[in-house]
């Protein structure tokens, strides 16, 4: 879990190359991010907001257990970024977060037990 959320914090993190806005009720301005790109940062609320489990399921025909790691968005607006709108193209991040994840995540698991 904590391999995914690391990861998710790297993808979420950094300038984005999108048009340039001022924040509302402030001076301040903030770059979006580009269509095709990872969602940019203008509140955290995103990259805070996250609930993570990890839970089995059963045997393979290995003998072994089937681990499933899950971290989701509690955001409301998670999957109009991820999937775009009529009026949004989509800001992906999910198959991000996971390519970013996946060489830890098997690095631990390949790892000697005990």
């Amino acid at each position: 879990m904590n391999a995914m959320r690391n990861a998710e914090l790297e993808v979420l993190k950094g300038q984005r190359s999108g048009r340039t806005y001022r924040k509302p009720h402030s001076k301040a301005t903030y770059t979006a991010s580009a269509p095709g790109e990872p969602p940019a940062r203008r509140t955290g609320n995103l990259r805070m907001h996250w609930n993570g489990q990890v839970k089995s399921e059963g045997s393979t025909a290995g003998g072994g257990v089937q681990i499933i790691a899950e971290l989701e968005s509690q955001e409301k607006y998670a999957g109009y970024l991820e999937n775009g709108t009529k009026k949004m193209a989509a800001r992906p991040f999910v198959d991000k977060i996971k390519e970013k994840a996946t060489p830890e995540i098997e690095k631990i698991y390949k790892e000697p037990y005990g």
